[in-house]
């Protein structure tokens, strides 16, 4: 953990794992790089739906978004959206 940076990928399938893995790199992104955005994977829970306007957390407007696209947030709304408050997708 000590040297991952914003960027490096971590695959991991098991949710148990994949939530404790989740913990310590957000501890690692808010100790080393606290000003540095997380990148998050816009994701809808029904993969059919293209072209979706979708609230970004910390941006004043929503956006039309893809599934797949990929945008930038402070650490602070990544672990919001992961823990559901901005909704399930």
């Amino acid at each position: 953990m000590e040297v991952w940076k914003p960027g490096d990928m971590i695959l991991i399938s098991r949710q148990k794992v994949r939530d404790r893995a989740q913990q310590l790199l957000f501890k690692r992104h808010r100790e080393a790089f606290p000003q540095k955005p997380i990148l998050l994977l816009y994701r809808s829970k029904d993969t059919r739906k293209q072209n979706i306007m979708v609230t970004i957390p910390g941006r004043p407007n929503q956006e039309e978004l893809v599934l797949n696209d990929v945008f930038e947030v402070p650490l602070k709304y990544a672990c919001e959206v992961i823990g559901g408050k901005w909704g399930q997708d």
